[in-house]
């Protein structure tokens, strides 16, 4: 539990960090939970994809672990689930829709 409460705390301060530009509450562990239902594998896979970001501008290399299509797919759904809901949604706006659906599938 200690890993899940930590790892959604890493998620809610990067999704938060630009909430004052839009006059909008700072997104905390618990929002984000909610949000995505506790879905572990939304929540592993943000929270992987956001690593992986920050690894990337870090250092030069990644060394040899990439992260796998699945968590990165997952990680992309679940930013477009918390930006669609505390974004658009909590500023009354209409969420634009996507010229894209993300898939787990290793493209070929």
């Amino acid at each position: 539990m200690y890993m899940k409460v930590k790892k959604t705390v890493v998620v809610a301060k990067v999704l938060s960090r630009n909430a004052h530009h839009f006059d909008l509450e700072l997104l905390g562990p618990r929002q984000v939970q909610a949000c995505l239902a506790n879905d572990t594998g939304a929540i592993d896979g943000l929270v992987q994809t956001i690593r992986a970001g920050h690894k990337g501008e870090a250092h030069l290399t990644m060394g040899g672990r990439r992260l796998a299509v699945r968590p990165l797919a997952a990680g992309c759904r679940a930013t477009r689930r918390l930006v669609d809901h505390f974004l658009y949604e909590a500023l009354r706006l209409p969420v634009p829709i996507s010229p894209f659906t993300i898939s787990d599938e290793t493209p070929t």
